[in-house]
């Protein structure tokens, strides 16, 4: 999957609608420097499209600053699987009153 992504934004630099899904990708592999290249990417090319969001939230989740990747998944509230991240951020925290609203939002 990486691989392709990485095809796919190497063809068109300025889709931006894998980017998200990319960055989901390049965090469950660890992968920092491919992470920390696309979230300066997207950010340059569009800084306030929901997918670019979830990339920066991605970036800042990798290295352990939660509260700033928070803020950046509640930028992107409106899709369901934004919502089960920052249900799953509040759940880790403890405030699980929180979670479960993002949880709700998210499933329904």
């Amino acid at each position: 999957a990486k691989d392709t992504f990485k095809e796919l934004l190497d063809k068109d630099p300025h889709r931006l609608d894998i980017v998200d899904m990319y960055s989901n990708v390049l965090y469950v592999k660890e992968d920092k420097a491919a992470l920390n290249y696309l979230a300066h990417h997207t950010v340059e090319t569009d800084k306030y499209r929901p997918e670019t969001c979830c990339v920066v939230g991605n970036f800042y989740s990798i290295y352990g600053n939660h509260d700033k990747a928070i803020t950046y998944f509640q930028t992107d509230k409106y899709r369901p699987e934004t919502c089960c991240v920052v249900g799953n951020f509040y759940s880790i925290y403890g405030n699980h009153d929180k979670a479960i609203t993002y949880f709700q939002v998210g499933f329904y």
